[in-house]
Protein backbone atom coordinates (compact mmCIF):
# COMPACT_ATOMS: atom_id res chain seq x y z
CA UNK A 1 0.00 0.00 0.00
CA UNK A 2 1.26 3.49 -0.87
CA UNK A 3 2.11 5.81 1.98
CA UNK A 4 -0.58 8.42 2.77
CA UNK A 5 1.16 11.09 0.75
CA UNK A 6 0.36 12.16 -2.81
CA UNK A 7 2.64 10.84 -5.53
CA UNK A 8 3.12 12.03 -9.09
CA UNK A 9 3.21 8.87 -11.22
CA UNK A 10 4.19 8.97 -14.89
CA UNK A 11 2.83 6.12 -17.01
CA UNK A 12 4.94 5.45 -20.10
CA UNK A 13 5.14 2.61 -22.58
CA UNK A 14 4.46 1.55 -26.13
CA UNK A 15 1.12 0.94 -27.85
CA UNK A 16 -0.85 -1.80 -26.10
CA UNK A 17 1.42 -1.84 -23.05
CA UNK A 18 -1.46 -1.24 -20.61
CA UNK A 19 -1.09 2.49 -19.84
CA UNK A 20 -4.83 3.13 -20.12
CA UNK A 21 -5.74 0.20 -17.86
CA UNK A 22 -3.19 1.29 -15.26
CA UNK A 23 -4.52 4.86 -15.40
CA UNK A 24 -8.10 3.58 -15.04
CA UNK A 25 -7.13 1.54 -11.95
CA UNK A 26 -5.35 4.49 -10.32
CA UNK A 27 -8.33 6.71 -11.09
CA UNK A 28 -10.62 4.24 -9.30
CA UNK A 29 -8.36 4.60 -6.25
CA UNK A 30 -8.96 8.35 -6.25
CA UNK A 31 -5.97 9.52 -8.29
CA UNK A 32 -6.34 12.50 -10.60
CA UNK A 33 -5.52 11.66 -14.23
CA UNK A 34 -3.82 14.02 -16.68
CA UNK A 35 -3.51 12.41 -20.13
CA UNK A 36 -0.73 13.96 -22.21
CA UNK A 37 -1.99 12.23 -25.39
CA UNK A 38 -5.48 13.64 -24.87
CA UNK A 39 -4.06 17.11 -24.25
CA UNK A 40 -1.92 16.82 -27.39
CA UNK A 41 -4.97 15.87 -29.46
CA UNK A 42 -6.86 18.89 -28.11
CA UNK A 43 -3.95 21.19 -28.92
CA UNK A 44 -3.89 19.98 -32.54
CA UNK A 45 -7.65 19.53 -32.98
CA UNK A 46 -10.08 22.09 -34.45
CA UNK A 47 -9.09 25.59 -33.27
CA UNK A 48 -6.17 24.05 -31.35
CA UNK A 49 -3.61 26.57 -30.13
CA UNK A 50 -0.74 24.61 -31.72
CA UNK A 51 -2.11 24.86 -35.26
CA UNK A 52 -0.77 28.31 -36.25
CA UNK A 53 2.80 27.37 -35.30
CA UNK A 54 2.51 23.99 -37.04
CA UNK A 55 1.33 25.76 -40.20
CA UNK A 56 4.18 28.25 -39.94
CA UNK A 57 6.83 25.51 -39.61
CA UNK A 58 5.42 22.78 -41.91
CA UNK A 59 3.27 24.79 -44.30
CA UNK A 60 -0.03 23.92 -45.94
CA UNK A 61 1.18 20.39 -46.71
CA UNK A 62 0.28 19.42 -43.13
CA UNK A 63 -3.36 20.52 -43.54
CA UNK A 64 -6.33 19.32 -45.54
CA UNK A 65 -8.53 21.34 -47.91
CA UNK A 66 -10.78 22.43 -45.01
CA UNK A 67 -7.84 23.83 -43.03
CA UNK A 68 -7.84 21.02 -40.45
CA UNK A 69 -4.62 19.28 -39.47
CA UNK A 70 -4.05 16.25 -41.68
CA UNK A 71 -2.39 13.89 -39.23
CA UNK A 72 -1.43 11.37 -41.89
CA UNK A 73 0.29 14.06 -43.96
CA UNK A 74 2.01 15.47 -40.90
CA UNK A 75 3.16 11.98 -40.00
CA UNK A 76 4.72 11.53 -43.42
CA UNK A 77 6.53 14.85 -42.96
CA UNK A 78 8.01 14.09 -39.54
CA UNK A 79 8.42 10.33 -39.16
CA UNK A 80 11.76 9.27 -40.52
CA UNK A 81 12.87 12.90 -40.56
CA UNK A 82 14.63 13.58 -37.26
CA UNK A 83 14.92 17.41 -37.62
CA UNK A 84 11.24 17.66 -38.57
CA UNK A 85 10.19 15.43 -35.67
CA UNK A 86 12.19 17.55 -33.24
CA UNK A 87 10.65 20.71 -34.67
CA UNK A 88 7.17 19.29 -34.03
CA UNK A 89 8.14 18.28 -30.50
CA UNK A 90 9.40 21.82 -29.82
CA UNK A 91 5.93 23.06 -30.70
CA UNK A 92 3.82 20.44 -28.91
CA UNK A 93 5.76 19.52 -25.77
CA UNK A 94 5.91 23.00 -24.13
CA UNK A 95 2.18 23.44 -24.78
CA UNK A 96 1.40 20.04 -23.27
CA UNK A 97 3.53 20.82 -20.20
CA UNK A 98 1.88 24.21 -19.72
CA UNK A 99 -1.58 22.66 -20.08
CA UNK A 100 -0.71 19.93 -17.58
CA UNK A 101 0.46 22.52 -15.05
CA UNK A 102 -2.86 24.30 -15.47
CA UNK A 103 -4.53 20.92 -15.09
CA UNK A 104 -2.78 20.38 -11.76
CA UNK A 105 -4.14 23.73 -10.62
CA UNK A 106 -7.59 22.54 -11.66
CA UNK A 107 -7.10 19.29 -9.73
CA UNK A 108 -6.13 21.29 -6.63
CA UNK A 109 -9.27 23.41 -6.95
CA UNK A 110 -11.37 20.26 -7.31
CA UNK A 111 -9.84 18.85 -4.10
CA UNK A 112 -10.49 22.06 -2.13
CA UNK A 113 -14.09 22.44 -3.33
CA UNK A 114 -14.75 18.76 -2.70
CA UNK A 115 -13.35 19.04 0.81
CA UNK A 116 -15.48 22.13 1.49
CA UNK A 117 -18.61 20.23 0.41
CA UNK A 118 -17.81 17.39 2.80
CA UNK A 119 -17.10 19.83 5.65
CA UNK A 120 -20.45 21.57 5.09
CA UNK A 121 -22.25 18.25 4.90
CA UNK A 122 -20.71 16.84 8.07
CA UNK A 123 -20.72 19.98 10.23
CA UNK A 124 -23.98 21.53 9.10
CA UNK A 125 -22.21 24.88 8.80
CA UNK A 126 -21.12 27.02 5.88
CA UNK A 127 -17.87 25.52 4.62
CA UNK A 128 -16.06 28.86 4.50
CA UNK A 129 -17.05 29.65 8.09
CA UNK A 130 -15.82 26.24 9.27
CA UNK A 131 -12.59 26.71 7.30
CA UNK A 132 -11.97 30.14 8.84
CA UNK A 133 -12.51 28.69 12.33
CA UNK A 134 -10.02 25.93 11.53
CA UNK A 135 -7.43 28.42 10.25
CA UNK A 136 -7.87 30.57 13.35
CA UNK A 137 -7.14 27.54 15.54
CA UNK A 138 -3.91 26.62 13.75
CA UNK A 139 -2.51 30.10 13.13
CA UNK A 140 0.62 30.58 15.28
CA UNK A 141 1.47 33.83 17.07
CA UNK A 142 5.07 33.07 18.08
CA UNK A 143 8.03 31.12 16.75
CA UNK A 144 11.68 30.79 17.71
CA UNK A 145 14.62 31.99 15.65
CA UNK A 146 18.29 31.21 16.24
CA UNK A 147 20.28 34.27 17.34
CA UNK A 148 24.03 34.22 17.90
CA UNK A 149 25.05 36.46 20.78
CA UNK A 150 28.55 36.63 22.27
CA UNK A 151 29.65 33.34 20.77
CA UNK A 152 26.53 31.43 21.88
CA UNK A 153 23.40 30.58 19.90
CA UNK A 154 20.00 31.14 21.51
CA UNK A 155 16.51 30.14 20.38
CA UNK A 156 14.73 33.47 20.67
CA UNK A 157 10.91 33.77 20.65
CA UNK A 158 9.62 36.33 18.16
CA UNK A 159 6.21 37.43 16.97
CA UNK A 160 5.25 36.18 13.51
CA UNK A 161 4.32 38.56 10.69
CA UNK A 162 0.69 38.40 9.58
CA UNK A 163 1.51 37.08 6.09
CA UNK A 164 3.78 34.37 7.51
CA UNK A 165 1.12 33.37 10.05
CA UNK A 166 -1.33 32.62 7.26
CA UNK A 167 1.31 30.88 5.13
CA UNK A 168 2.28 28.58 8.01
CA UNK A 169 -1.34 27.76 8.84
CA UNK A 170 -2.15 26.81 5.25
CA UNK A 171 1.09 24.85 4.86
CA UNK A 172 0.41 22.84 8.01
CA UNK A 173 -3.20 22.19 7.03
CA UNK A 174 -2.12 20.67 3.70
CA UNK A 175 0.92 18.86 5.11
CA UNK A 176 -1.00 17.09 7.86
CA UNK A 177 -3.94 16.40 5.58
CA UNK A 178 -1.55 14.46 3.32
CA UNK A 179 -0.45 12.31 6.24
CA UNK A 180 -3.94 11.20 7.23
CA UNK A 181 -5.40 7.76 6.63
CA UNK A 182 -8.49 8.61 4.57
CA UNK A 183 -8.59 7.14 1.08
CA UNK A 184 -8.74 10.31 -1.03
CA UNK A 185 -7.14 13.72 -0.69
CA UNK A 186 -10.60 15.30 -0.56
CA UNK A 187 -11.46 13.22 2.51
CA UNK A 188 -8.08 13.90 4.11
CA UNK A 189 -8.33 17.65 3.69
CA UNK A 190 -11.92 17.69 4.93
CA UNK A 191 -10.90 15.62 7.95
CA UNK A 192 -8.00 17.91 8.83
CA UNK A 193 -10.20 21.02 8.50
CA UNK A 194 -12.80 19.51 10.82
CA UNK A 195 -10.16 18.39 13.31
CA UNK A 196 -8.55 21.83 13.31
CA UNK A 197 -11.94 23.43 13.85
CA UNK A 198 -12.29 21.22 16.95
CA UNK A 199 -8.75 22.10 18.11
CA UNK A 200 -7.41 18.63 17.37
CA UNK A 201 -5.33 17.11 14.59
CA UNK A 202 -1.76 17.38 13.36
CA UNK A 203 -1.87 21.06 12.40
CA UNK A 204 -3.10 22.09 15.83
CA UNK A 205 -0.41 19.99 17.51
CA UNK A 206 2.23 21.63 15.31
CA UNK A 207 1.10 25.09 16.41
CA UNK A 208 1.07 24.01 20.06
CA UNK A 209 4.60 22.60 19.72
CA UNK A 210 5.82 25.88 18.23
CA UNK A 211 4.22 27.89 21.05
CA UNK A 212 5.67 25.51 23.65
CA UNK A 213 9.16 26.09 22.22
CA UNK A 214 8.62 29.83 22.40
CA UNK A 215 7.44 29.58 26.00
CA UNK A 216 10.40 27.38 26.96
CA UNK A 217 12.80 30.00 25.57
CA UNK A 218 11.06 33.15 26.80
CA UNK A 219 14.07 33.97 29.00
CA UNK A 220 15.91 34.86 25.78
CA UNK A 221 13.19 37.13 24.41
CA UNK A 222 15.30 40.22 25.09
CA UNK A 223 17.77 39.04 22.42
CA UNK A 224 15.31 39.63 19.59
CA UNK A 225 16.00 42.60 17.33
Amino acid sequence: MLANKPYVIGLTGGIGSGKSEAAKYLNQLGAAHLDADEISRALTGPDGVALPEIRRVFGDAAFDADGALDRASLGRLVFGNEPARRALERIIHPLVQRTMLEGKKGVAQKIVYGAFEKVAEKTGKEALEAFQEAIANITPALEVKARRVGGATYQVPIEIRADRKQALALRWLVTFARERNERTMIDRLAGEIMDARNNTGGAVKRKETMHAMAEANKAFAHFRW
